[in-house]
């Protein structure tokens, strides 16, 4: 539409969503002539009945219409409505935005005289008891002191719950180290992008062309290379060339009227390789290959290096197992009334004879059954319950190997010790004492972890890595197991023959017809026992792939409730998808759900924050490890207890209670639906998959066999047929920058002692 406001004073009217990690909002607002219209952007914690001064400019939505993007926004008396601003900060214990309202609307600008001098006024407020009262007052005068900066932080656009996460940063001086570099919330706070360190910048006058901010702009790139699409390093001109882009297109994206230069693109790509020399120069980043075309971040350049070492060391300390494996396995064979076939001898003889081995193998190919033999056999031979370690990068991996072997599993963080402040309490210094190791998952692996297990174990221990190669590659930086495969200096075993569950299982011959891109013999019969598959492009043929997923969405629910009646415990059902959008994506899949499986009542106790609304008996899961909490990326539990009085909720994971405050409620999201990515690690008695085009960049056939291998008992999938065909098809070789491969057949000698962390940040936090 393209018609602009220039400056226009509203009412919040309705809050249609809010954000509370990044302060972006959806709400309707009202202009003076009482004309409503729909704004969204970058705002801040706003509530019904506040007035904002907005700048923006029209767009027509594709689905919700006209309404007005916000380019820039101001709270009119910011002074004397800061106390509104800190009480809505969720900073103050049990005051939410409507109650912070309730108390503004009581007391006005006195609000403040009051909270320090009369607090026992608030028990005029509707909705504050004497609990209440008592816990606001005690967090009211705990965080008094941090008004000013709050208040500054939400005008700046940054929401409660990342203005929390810079408060535990830096306590002392929070505003002062924003301010003198604003940058530093880009690779410091876990939430925070260069576009909203920019943003601020912008606002502080920072000029386009500033070195502190080109050198934050290199930082961010990597950074996301590394957590988004794996990446170890870039090439040089491809730096160059993201970079570019990101720095002009985040001062385009400010629309500011300040004054802060025009940066074009041919200064911009001097000034960047300048940049980059510069952080060379300190070790920040490291070139590497012939020509020093490989950048990388310090961190990840010496985890990949210390990786090779490490594997190398191992894999050099050759030490022959001293008993007759043949034997021993025929006795195992005769003792348990089974048969090993020929791949499974190889991977019980290379499991013990070499010092580092790779056992691969899809669904039901026996990889659980050659570990069990392993063990027995190393017991055998000598080895107590003492020598062995089994590990796995998830907590679900660690008790699935537990429970399979009958030895104690745990994940590898604990395993090794780590602890937020400390790291890592084995390390290539404190080495633990096993003599084997098993790591199960090992698709899983990225570089930093794979470092850390492999530079804790001594040179005379063996290493099992046990994984599917065909599965997706960790969500980490890196590509080790298939790097290691690839290589040629590890001894690999692929299992490729079905064992589990007979060949009457039809999720697993699917899977491995999956696996080895065979479309035509995916069983879509719809008449066996374990998979079921219903074409929605056949029942609704002259929808268009979108209407479609709407009718893929009903389908899922009816799915649900047709598994219900049948017995099924709902918490054994898990719908698995390959994105966030749309109408079969996980963020509306969980709010259907969520209200059909577990609907609001009264005597369920609930929590909101920003657009999540959490219950009592939801299935919930952590999105980001907690070392304090000790519960990790991925992990599911169920919400037992919400105590509202205190604005915490205490969730369950496998028994054990772990309590979140409202303003770590970032680190949880709804899981009746979840990602495939997600579930990696995980199994389920039941799994129900959508497959449309809808979809389309997401149609790979490793997404698609991961999804699958998650079904245990029961798989459904429901889709398009033409779907299931691209993804099958789609076996595009996951492309990763990384040299673990190289590493391995050079055997490079020990890598060089990184410089220290401090060094490192001189140039990064350094104004100019």
């Amino acid at each position: 539409m393209g018609d602009t406001i220039e400056k226009q004073t509203v009412e919040v009217q309705n809050v249609l969503f809010a954000a509370q990690e990044n302060g972006f909002c959806i709400f309707k607002a009202m202009q003076n002539d009482k004309k409503e219209y729909v704004a969204k952007g970058h705002v801040g914690a706003v509530s019904e009945g506040d007035e904002i001064i907005i700048w923006g400019e029209w767009e027509k939505h594709p689905k919700f219409g006209p309404q007005v993007k916000i380019t820039r926004y101001q709270l009119p008396d910011m002074a004397s409505k800061g106390t509104l601003a800190f009480l809505s900060s969720g900073f103050i214990k049990g005051v939410g935005p409507a109650l912070a309202k309730e108390i503004w609307n009581t007391f006005g600008e006195d609000t403040a005289r009051i909270m320090d001098e009369e607090p026992r006024r608030l028990l005029e407020v509707s909705g504050i008891g004497k609990k209440k009262l008592e816990t606001i007052t005690n967090s009211w005068q705990e965080n008094r002191s941090m008004q000013e900066a709050i208040v500054k932080f939400q005008e700046w656009g940054i929401g409660p719950v990342t203005v929390q996460k810079i408060f535990k940063k830096w306590p002392d001086n929070p505003l002062e180290v924003v301010q003198g570099n604003p940058f530093v919330l880009a690779w410091e706070i876990d939430g925070v992008g260069f576009l909203t360190a920019d943003k601020i910048a912008v606002a502080m006058g920072v000029r386009d062309d500033a070195p502190e901010r080109i050198r934050a702009g290199i930082n961010y790139v990597l950074q996301e290379a590394a957590s988004k699409e794996g990446h170890c390093y870039l090439e040089l001109d491809d730096l160059v060339k993201r970079s570019q882009k990101t720095l002009l297109e985040a001062r385009q994206a400010s629309e500011s009227d300040a004054d802060t230069g025009t940066l074009s693109e041919s200064d911009a790509d001097t000034l960047i390789r300048e940049q980059v020399n510069q952080l060379c120069a300190v070790e920040a980043l490291v070139r590497d290959g012939e020509s020093g075309e490989r950048i990388y971040s310090a961190v990840i350049y010496q985890a990949e290096q210390s990786l090779g070492f490490h594997l190398r060391r191992l894999l050099g300390n050759i030490k022959p197992f001293p008993y007759d494996i043949d034997a021993l396995a025929n006795d195992y064979e005769q003792r348990y009334q089974i048969k090993f076939d020929d791949c499974q001898r190889e991977a019980i003889t290379s499991a013990l004879n070499d010092k580092v081995c790779i056992i691969t193998g899809g669904p039901g190919t026996g990889k659980t059954t050659i570990v069990n033999a392993i063990l027995d056999l190393a017991k055998q031979s000598g080895l107590d319950d003492d020598s062995i370690g089994l590990v796995a990068p998830t907590g679900r991996a660690a008790k699935r190997l537990e429970e399979s072997s009958g030895h104690s599993g745990q994940t590898i963080h604990r395993y090794l010790g780590f602890n937020p402040q400390e790291g890592f309490q084995y390390d290539a210094h404190h080495q633990v004492s096993h003599e084997l190791i098993v790591c199960d998952e090992a698709s899983m692996l990225d570089t930093f972890l794979a470092k850390a297990l492999t530079a804790a174990l001594p040179s005379s221990a063996r290493l099992i890595l046990v994984g599917d190669v065909h599965q997706l590659p960790s969500v980490g930086a890196g590509n080790v197991l298939r790097d290691c495969i690839r290589s040629g200096e590890i001894s690999v075993t692929e299992l490729d023959t079905i064992h589990r569950q007979g060949e009457g299982s039809w999720i697993v011959r699917n899977a491995h017809a999956v696996k080895d891109g065979q479309t035509n013999s995916v069983n879509l019969s719809n008449q066996t026992e374990d998979f079921f598959w219903e074409d929605m492009a056949k029942k609704h043929p002259d929808l268009s792939p979108q209407d479609r997923s709407v009718e893929m969405q009903k389908r899922i629910l009816d799915a649900m409730r047709g598994l219900q009646k049948e017995g099924y415990d709902p918490a054994s059902v898990q719908v698995l998808t390959p994105m966030y959008k749309g109408p079969v994506g996980v963020t509306t899949l969980n709010t259907e759900l969520q209200a059909m499986l577990n609907p609001g009542s009264p005597d369920k106790a609930e929590l909101k924050f920003g657009f999540k609304t959490f219950r009592e008996g939801d299935r919930v899961m952590q999105l980001k490890n907690d070392y304090d909490k000790e519960v990790f990326n991925g992990d599911q539990g169920w919400i037992a207890e919400i105590d509202t009085e205190e604005s915490r909720m205490h969730v369950e994971f496998d028994g054990r209670a772990v309590t979140f405050e409202t303003m770590e409620l970032d680190q949880l999201v709804l899981a009746y639906a979840c990602t495939i990515h997600k579930s990696q690690g995980c199994e389920f008695p039941v799994a129900i998959i959508p497959v449309t085009t809808s979809h389309y960049i997401m149609l790979q056939r490793n997404l698609l066999y991961t999804a699958i291998t998650r079904a245990k008992q029961l798989c459904f999938l429901l889709g398009e047929k033409k779907a299931l065909g691209i993804s099958v098809k789609n076996n595009k070789p996951v492309c990763r920058n990384t040299t673990l491969e190289s590493l391995l057949k050079e055997g490079r000698s020990q890598p060089r002692k990184p410089a220290s962390r401090q060094r490192r940040r001189s140039l990064l936090e350094a104004n100019g």
